[in-house]
């Protein structure tokens, strides 16, 4: 929630997006790129990809961090705007690079523009996410969207299977 107060209270970046927004089309003038993250499939190599087009760092891991660390979820950089799990600006579409977890049917189709996904074989990424909330579990401070789905974990994959919601 502090987020959204955040983008409705921050005039100037508002209107700074706003412009670079209506004077930049960075992909091949397309304005606005959004990736539809489906967890498990490689999509935040994908993320850092778009994020090491820009010149100011070679190191997309340095921005893509610089990104999640700031209040609304949202950087710009060399007048283009990259946004994160931020539906609010999202649904706007003020943005060049977005991605979020959202489901497809919770987001303004209209806002989105051209959209990318990556799809990865079920059986693999099933065993990806049981190994990433495995690695969680055994942290002091497991991530907040993770702790619920500690609790399918069981003593093995199988139960684990047997366990997540279908």
């Amino acid at each position: 929630m502090k987020k959204y107060f955040y983008t409705i209270l921050n005039i100037k970046k508002n209107i700074l997006a706003l412009f670079y927004y209506i004077m930049n089309s960075p992909f091949e003038k397309r304005k606005r790129v959004y990736h539809l993250h489906l967890m498990k499939t490689g999509g935040t190599s994908l993320n850092h990809m778009f994020l090491s087009l820009l010149q100011e760092s070679p190191d997309s891991a340095i921005l893509y961090k610089r990104l999640l660390e700031t209040n609304d979820l949202r950087i710009i950089l060399e007048r283009c705007v990259y946004t994160c799990w931020n539906r609010l600006i999202i649904n706007f579409g003020f943005y060049h690079y977005g991605f979020s977890h959202d489901p497809y049917w919770m987001l303004n189709k209209f806002n989105l523009g051209f959209i990318i996904t990556i799809i990865r074989h079920p059986f693999e990424r099933i065993f990806s996410r049981y190994n990433h909330v495995l690695r969680e579990s055994k942290k002091i401070k497991p991530r907040h969207d993770i702790i619920k789905e500690i609790g399918y974990l069981g003593n093995s994959f199988e139960d684990y299977l047997n366990n997540i919601p279908v």
